[in-house]
């Protein structure tokens, strides 16, 4: 269930699959390259010769043994001509008969031997005439060989691995996190699961009985039917049974949807990458209608500028709300993030919106609903963090973070 709920699993298998195709294209290159380094021309041409020679060899025995063939065949068929049939008993006995049918068959013998040598040779051929063209394109691939480009592409290769290696092991870490994260909702789901093939076994057999009692023929079977449902159940209607097992189902289901849907609101929120956050500033200013000043900012901001590059936005009445001038705000929030007060008489809004608005890593933190602006990029997609500051503690639940702040 986890592999489908963590949407780092297809990422880290898209870079599995890339490392090994890459790594395949490496390994071929590689292999080229030793290739090469380990002949030289000359050699490579030495052996084509050396090819050449034996196959001119087995060609020349080839034809000397096709006339040495030929000739036992002449001799085959003078004795044929020479030798009368045994089908006359005088021939049986006739001394120059009996020696004509042994050399036809000392001739058939040897006949038989040097064809079986052809056949070999032949064999010999074919493999001679395929290690030629081996030879040939070895010599071939050599002398076109392009070395540069071979190391190029060999260093260009080692460089995306490394580069991809190291995004892989970045979501191998997301994906941990991630599983770790969904751990407890994945068990709940997997619980409920369980709970809900129980209350499914639990109907079918009330049904079961159920359907004994109807078709029980009287008082004592139905009683047998009643006793034995108690016995299982703790309570002798089947149909009592039926009920709260149907009813139980009922609220698994509603539970398992409830964890589903957390799980997956687990899942979508660890997608999401981001950069930097640009904070509405004046809207962490206040817990419950009540000004905190720049407290509940200085405890958030160096727990976010740790992993986010952070931009603090402000309305201008920020300085009297304060009494502090633009750099003394700086000077509180840190020198590590930028902060910007927008002009007299403008509001900081749109600002907000705006620096958030070319970059989809970039999102806002703030509580307002923006609802005049509803054509921004980042209200579209849906880049806004929302936080709670409740009795000294400032919580931002998309990215996991709490924290206390300074109280007067």
């Amino acid at each position: 269930m986890v592999f489908k709920l963590n949407p780092f699993d297809e990422e880290l298998r898209q870079s599995k699959a890339k490392i090994a195709y890459l790594n395949q294209q490496k390994g071929s290159l590689v292999e080229d390259l030793d290739w090469f380094n380990s002949n030289t021309e000359e050699q490579l041409k030495n052996k084509l010769d050396a090819c050449f020679e034996l196959l001119s060899r087995l060609r020349r025995q080839y034809e000397e043994i096709e006339r040495d063939i030929a000739a036992y065949q002449q001799k085959r068929n003078y004795i044929r001509t020479k030798t009368r049939t045994i089908l006359n008993p005088k021939n049986w006995f006739a001394s120059d008969q009996i020696q004509l049918r042994r050399t036809q068959k000392d001739l058939k013998r040897a006949q038989q031997a040097l064809e079986t040598e052809r056949n070999n040779l032949a064999d010999q051929i074919c493999k001679a005439e395929r290690n030629v063209e081996i030879a040939k394109k070895a010599v071939e691939r050599y002398s076109s060989f392009d070395l540069a480009s071979c190391k190029t592409n060999l260093s260009r290769i080692e460089s995306d691995l490394e580069s991809l290696r190291q995004k892989h092991n970045r979501i191998a870490e997301r994906k941990d996190a991630v599983d770790q994260t969904l751990k407890p909702v994945v068990d709940q789901m997997r619980h409920y699961t369980e709970l809900k093939q129980q209350a499914e076994n639990m109907l079918d057999r009330a049904a079961t009985l159920d359907r004994q009692l109807s078709n029980a023929d009287n008082s004592y079977e139905r009683a047998m039917v009643h006793n034995q449902c108690e016995a299982e159940f703790g309570v002798g209607s089947p149909r009592k049974v039926i009920a709260k097992a149907e009813s139980n189902l009922r609220r698994i289901a509603r539970n398992y949807e409830k964890a589903y849907n957390r799980a997956v609101e687990i899942g979508h929120k660890a997608a999401r990458t981001i950069d930097a956050i640009v904070i509405d500033g004046i809207n962490l200013c206040y817990e419950n209608n009540v000004f905190i000043g720049l407290s509940a900012l200085e405890a958030l901001i160096p727990i976010l500028q740790d992993n986010y590059k952070v931009t603090v936005v402000f309305d201008a009445a920020i300085r009297e709300m304060v009494k502090a001038n633009d750099k003394a705000i700086s000077i509180l929030l840190g020198d590590r993030i930028r902060v910007h007060i927008v002009a007299t008489k403008s509001k900081a809004d749109e600002t907000v919106l705006d620096l958030a608005e070319s970059d989809n890593c970039t999102y806002i933190l703030s509580n307002d609903r923006f609802g005049e602006y509803n054509d921004k990029r980042a209200i579209l997609d849906n880049r806004v963090l929302r936080h709670e500051i409740v009795n000294g503690l400032i919580m931002v639940h998309d990215l996991g973070v709490k924290t206390r702040y300074r109280t007067a």
